[in-house]
């Protein structure tokens, strides 16, 4: 198949998936984030009203269950990319709240995937300040905490297990860890140790950190601050 014809094949494809969006579909505002320290959703949208469908499977035939953010995503391919944040405008149906995605691929032949998501994190670093103590010891004293991603939206989901505490008191509850997803700007790293805020203001420890080519995934664990 020469690139003419493969790009042909897929504008068709978005061309079918844009028609079936119109018809079942609701709208979304499109963000694109340009800089990690900028909240990609108090910027200019790229879209006002796009229409777009989730579906579990190309089928149709199945709800979503817990602990599964993946979706497919049915819309016009041609004005989106990765990374890219769709935000309904309005609920789909009653008792509902509107839904926020990011699009982790838009591989050729292939279908949108998006991650829905939950809550938004700020992602900021614990600075050292070098200091100097009696006798001439020294250290570090961690005094301030820099932005490295703010207010990104996110898929934050309970984890498969806990940790106990240093005090080690037996009726202490394990803190709970968490999986995430959240989308990768370019240029732009998550560390261990990092510290995650999420939109309730509560804070966490990031204790691993992956990134492919579907963004961020992270393990955190709930930290008192």
């Amino acid at each position: 198949m020469s690139q003419s014809q493969a790009a042909l094949i897929q504008a068709q494809i978005y061309a079918g998936a844009a028609i079936a969006a119109s018809v079942i579909g609701s709208p979304f505002t499109v963000f694109r984030a340009t800089s990690a320290t900028e909240k990609p959703m108090d910027s200019t949208p790229i879209l006002g009203g796009l229409n777009v469908v989730s579906a579990v499977d190309r089928g149709f035939a199945r709800t979503q269950t817990f602990g599964k953010p993946a979706w497919l995503l049915y819309a016009d391919g041609t004005q989106l990319q990765p990374g890219d944040i769709l935000v309904e405008q309005t609920p789909f149906g009653p008792g509902q709240q509107a839904r926020t995605f990011f699009i982790n691929s838009m591989n050729p032949m292939s279908d949108i995937v998006g991650t829905l998501c939950n809550t938004q994190l700020t992602i900021k670093r614990e600075q050292a300040n070098p200091s100097v103590g009696t006798q001439g010891y020294g250290g570090d004293t961690k005094v301030s905490e820099s932005t490295i991603m703010d207010n990104f939206p996110a898929s934050v989901l309970q984890g498969s297990k806990g940790e106990k505490s240093d005090l080690g008191l037996p009726d202490q509850t394990r803190q709970p860890w968490y999986s995430v997803l959240m989308p990768a700007i370019d240029g732009v790293a998550i560390l261990t140790d990092d510290l995650a805020y999420d939109a309730d203001g509560n804070r966490y420890k990031i204790s691993s950190c992956e990134l492919s080519n579907l963004g961020w995934r992270l393990s955190m664990m709930y930290s008192q601050p």
